[in-house]
């Protein structure tokens, strides 16, 4: 099997990408050469091939070099890599930085601890119901792919679920969790009375893409997602995604994570909408790849293919090739390059989600033109600007039944909602959306 190599011309470097959220710059990634010195040792210590010599770092280059590792959390991992090393790391671990190391390393162990310990409070509070849902990112992938599953620290618990989101609001807020609604992307541009309201949506091929956060006095923090990749379209195989993941025992403890291939997909789908930023999540891909054999690699072409993230799966794979010179397939990167008269100009500029509350009506035309799934976002975003009157009262009057004026009030606000992005909604949304919450609680005591 012929591999793609670090040495090759880094042909991502070749495509445009967008700032942040509104932002107007754009930029293109520069390739592992041009990087400052401090990240290519960090690439180094996280696996680069042995054939790129190690840079000789500055003081103050290995200062930012610590900080790096001590901001994301690395100090762990890039430790074993050292203990594991035959000599040639060591030119960049002198007494000094090796005491760096084991004093982040302590934190790092006190912290993953104390992680453990929220985890098995959560799935004993869960209970039965851990059955509906499948752990995300972190919790799975310590166990599935590191050397040892404190070298994979996380924020929160990423938990995906269809099922039961009643029943599960109802025993976290039993075991002292609020939710944090304003914490949701769909704060000010939708309603936020409960977990249920999350499943309103105008067409059957959306999904709410914006986590609904919980959290307690311990500051354990629980994320609800009803869709893996966060793009705003619903999973196509949402069945075979259940039917892949993977039973994990995590101290001691049963849950199920998504299979390597799922793993894989999503990994490089969070590192685009996180603009490419994640060391982490790099160090993520890397390891996954690590893992895959042939029959892997060819059913993640044909998921991503049939969920439209070619382009996502590409970039992050392309990007860790020539970050960490990690061993993929030269054929597969072949297979899910962007193709297209001036691909290289809008296959990344355009905004990694597609939701029709929160992106502005020229964004989600744009990806109607350009995307590669962009025959089921125009059929999706043609339903969405006349949806029925059963959503519209759902959606905006809380559920009433309303008069035809009204309704047609709705309908107005509705396209402005569509038309307009999340940022201009929300200083009118929350109020409306505030004022239903208040009201229902009100008729609730009565």
């Amino acid at each position: 099997m012929q591999y793609s190599s670090p040495m090759q011309s880094f042909e991502l470097g070749r495509f445009f990408l967008h700032g942040r959220g509104l932002s107007l710059k754009v930029w293109r990634m520069p390739a592992f050469e041009q990087l400052p010195e401090e990240e290519r040792a960090l690439y180094k210590l996280l696996g680069r091939v042995p054939t790129v010599a190690m840079p000789e770092l500055s003081a103050q280059s290995r200062q930012r070099l610590l900080q790096i590792i001590a901001q994301e959390r690395l100090a762990g991992y890039v430790f074993h890599r050292v203990q594991q090393d035959d000599g040639e790391l060591h030119q960049l671990v002198d007494p000094s930085f090796s005491d760096s190391l084991r004093r982040l390393l302590i934190v790092e162990s006190a912290e993953y601890e104390m992680l453990r310990q929220k985890f098995v409070r959560l799935h004993k509070m869960l209970g039965e119901l851990t059955e509906n849902i499948i752990w995300l990112k972190g919790v799975g992938l310590s166990m599935q792919v590191y050397p040892d599953p404190s070298h994979r620290l996380f924020c929160d618990f990423d938990l995906l679920t269809v099922a039961n989101l009643p029943a599960l609001s109802e025993v976290l807020v039993k075991g002292q969790f609020e939710v944090d609604f304003e914490q949701s992307s769909q704060f000010g541009v939708g309603p936020m009375g409960s977990l249920q309201d999350l499943l309103l949506q105008p067409g059957k091929d959306w999904v709410a893409c914006g986590p609904v956060t919980l959290c307690d006095t311990t500051r354990t923090c629980i994320d609800f997602k009803l869709d893996p990749f966060e793009r705003g379209m619903k999973l196509k195989g949402t069945e075979r995604f259940q039917r892949e993941s993977l039973r994990v025992i995590c101290s001691g403890l049963a849950i199920q994570c998504p299979g390597l291939r799922d793993q894989l997909i999503i990994s490089c789908c969070h590192l685009h909408k996180d603009y490419f930023q994640e060391y982490r999540r790099l160090l993520d891909i890397h390891l996954i790849c690590a893992k895959l054999d042939a029959a892997d690699w060819l059913a993640i072409i044909d998921e991503a293919k049939k969920e439209g993230v070619c382009s996502s799966v590409w970039s992050g794979l392309s990007l860790v090739v020539n970050r960490l010179g990690t061993k993929v397939p030269y054929d597969v990167i072949e297979q899910l390059r962007p193709r297209g008269i001036g691909a290289r100009f809008y296959t990344l500029m355009l905004n990694y989600r597609f939701v029709w509350n929160q992106n502005p009506l020229i964004a989600l035309i744009l990806h109607c033109c350009f995307a590669e799934d962009r025959q089921r976002k125009s059929r999706a975003l043609a339903k969405t600007l006349f949806p029925g009157s059963a959503f519209l009262c759902e959606y905006y009057a809380g559920g009433r039944t309303v008069g035809p004026i009204i309704r047609f009030g709705l309908a107005v606000f509705h396209f402005c909602v569509v038309l307009l992005p999340a940022k201009a909604v929300s200083h009118v949304g929350r109020r409306i959306w505030s004022y239903q919450k208040r009201l229902a609680r009100s008729n609730l005591q009565h």
